[in-house]
């Protein structure tokens, strides 16, 4: 890569091309593909193009038109991704919106992500609020809903070992309880199908669950769940259809 840094502390325009190290601390635009080893937005930062870099990272309000590969995006503003992202590691703990595929080694979520695709990831862990419109594939998926009803939907998801867990009132953190956020009902996490080899589910309304050793623990609703070796099922769960396989 070149040996220019480009910084934009102020209000500015600037075409695409390649950097060293990008940072926007103001109102900043790039107009282009972007290229660099460290991206850094920390204003209202916005890439109209595609964005590639080893770290990508937004505390501000940042938004990319286009794809984002990196080995490591981390996000503790607002960040919206037009396109896929691609990479190594995506932590986001703010809101963070990615409009395409995500494609990566890990994932973890404390905030709010929204995904317009699929993800596929070796690792998902999700202690916030996700919605998704497509499918998530990983080897394990771990999903902590901590605000509250319709914060948390999926579409498919599919994993070697899965745990998805609601909240109830009692459980749920101080800082929602204090400013009234989502309050009502305990199930908090929907989605039309969960498929894995290990499945362990809490406060959640699921269409269809199919796997090898289920757990269906208290507060959920299923439709249907499939098993092939064995199930259990709380006294508080509700269970429509139940077929070995």
């Amino acid at each position: 890569m070149g040996n220019r840094d480009l910084q934009i502390s102020g209000a500015g325009s600037y075409p695409g091309g390649q950097f060293d190290a990008v940072s926007i601390s103001g109102a900043g635009k790039i107009n282009g593909d972007l290229k660099c080893i460290r991206f850094s937005g920390s204003g209202s930062a916005k890439v109209h193009g595609n964005v590639i870099c080893d770290k990508f990272g937004c505390s501000g309000a940042g938004k990319v038109t286009g794809d984002v590969e990196a080995k490591e995006v981390k996000v503790s503003g607002s960040c919206k991704i037009g396109g896929d992202m691609r990479g190594g590691l995506l932590v986001s703990s703010g809101a963070t919106t990615i409009e395409g595929d995500i494609k990566c080694e890990k994932v973890t979520a404390s905030g709010v992500l929204t995904t317009g695709k699929n993800i596929e990831a070796e690792e998902v862990n999700i202690e916030g609020a996700i919605k998704n419109y497509g499918t998530i594939n990983a080897e394990k998926i771990r999903i902590e809903c901590r605000t509250g009803n319709g914060s948390c939907t999926f579409n498919e998801m599919g994993a070697s070992k899965i745990s998805i867990n609601g909240y109830n009132e009692s459980s749920r953190p101080y800082f929602f309880k204090l400013f009234g956020m989502f309050t009502g009902g305990t199930s908090v996490i929907t989605g039309n199908v969960v498929e894995g080899d290990d499945i362990y589910m809490e406060n959640a309304d699921v269409k269809m669950v199919r796997g090898d050793r289920v757990v269906i623990g208290p507060g959920c609703r299923v439709q249907q769940v499939e098993y092939r070796e064995t199930i259990e099922i709380s006294d508080k769960a509700e269970v429509i259809d139940v077929v070995k396989n």
